[in-house]
């Protein structure tokens, strides 16, 4: 995880030890100079640069939900009681906080029943740096006669702990039970190694981190044959997202489906919205709106790549006057056809 200074010192050594696993892969990505990309459809690729935001949809309705009964399934068997594993990581923290496991217990049962519902979130896929025609099985999953639009993304902007919004990037694990089992024994050895990091926080904040933990891993775990997709997922559970905070609750319609998103704001790069349009959008006065520079499209996008499509030059002439209109620079050098040829 990102260090953010405002996060004391005793709770953020208990949080490298639950999530040695992302740490390792964000400096993994970062030390590979790979960036992020967005698939979605050339529609919803302008919505997200007219609209200054990026949608976060209900895991319910994500492309396959049952990724969510794979990876429940998996922590259910690793953690129960009788299981090696799950004595060996309650354990760990009974050591230190006696009984502390019934209520950790409690919390993820809970929470692993209604994660469906109470987890919002977007996808995004690790993107090599000279990466200029994007993921085939990708474009297959929204292109066709349909255009497609891959947003690629600086990840430093991502990662900045100076940008509070109540969200995570967490990577997917790929595996199986073998895979998660063996980074379940090295986050043990963690606990295990320092007893101090765990009795240095109140009771209640490590149930709370801990039972976080494991909702996110739920969510995080994919079936191994999903892993050319190098995907990591931006997480939001309703119930942490302040009424009043940036992420703003709204109700869309995506496919002919009504539903409720949670929206993202990219309110970093050119002029306000209009107050009518922020009014429409957020319920608020212009000069209230969540104004990020680290959201700038110019620091945040590296480029737009158009997937195969009838009509791709049409695409990137209309993404390219989006971008102008928002004053981006290079707005004529930033969007590039994918070479890869259509097959309807």
């Amino acid at each position: 995880m990102p260090e953010d200074p405002d996060v004391p010192e005793p709770l953020r050594k208990l949080l490298a030890i639950l999530y040695q696993n992302n740490d390792r892969r964000t400096a993994e990505l970062r030390a590979s100079g790979r960036k992020f990309a967005h698939y979605t459809t050339a529609e919803n690729a302008l919505n997200i640069l007219s609209g200054r935001s990026l949608w976060l949809r209900n895991a319910a309705v994500m492309n396959d939900h049952s990724e969510i009964e794979h990876g429940r399934g998996i922590l259910d068997r690793l953690l129960a009681i009788e299981a090696p594993l799950g004595r060996d990581f309650f354990g760990a923290l009974d050591a230190v906080h006696d009984g502390i496991s019934n209520t950790i217990r409690g919390r993820y049962y809970q929470e692993a029943h209604s994660a469906r519902d109470l987890t919002y979130m977007t996808s995004l896929c690790e993107h090599d740096a000279d990466d200029w025609l994007g993921q085939l099985s990708m474009w297959r999953a929204y292109g066709g006669a349909r255009a497609s639009v891959a947003l690629v993304f600086n990840p430093e902007v991502i990662f900045d702990p100076s940008v509070h919004l109540n969200v995570s990037a967490s990577p997917v694990h790929y595996g199986d039970d073998a895979s998660v089992a063996a980074e379940l024994a090295d986050l043990i050895a963690g606990l295990r190694a320092d007893p101090e990091a765990i009795a240095a926080v109140d009771p209640w904040m490590v149930a709370h981190v801990v039972s976080g933990a494991l909702h996110y891993a739920l969510l995080s775990i994919k079936h191994r044959g999903f892993r050319e997709e190098r995907e990591w997922r931006i997480l939001a559970r309703a119930d942490e997202l302040p009424p009043n905070g940036p992420v703003k609750r709204e109700v869309k319609s995506i496919g002919g489906i009504p539903q409720l998103v949670h929206v993202l704001p990219l309110h970093g790069h050119g002029s306000p919205l209009p107050c009518n349009e922020v009014q429409f959008h957020h319920g608020m006065e212009a000069d209230e709106v969540m104004f990020l520079p680290q959201f700038s499209w110019d620091r945040l996008i590296d480029r737009i790549i158009v997937g195969p499509s009838l009509f791709p030059e049409t695409v990137k002439a209309a993404i390219e006057e989006q971008l102008k209109l928002d004053g981006v620079n290079r707005w004529d050098q930033l969007v590039e056809l994918s070479e890869i040829p259509l097959r309807v």
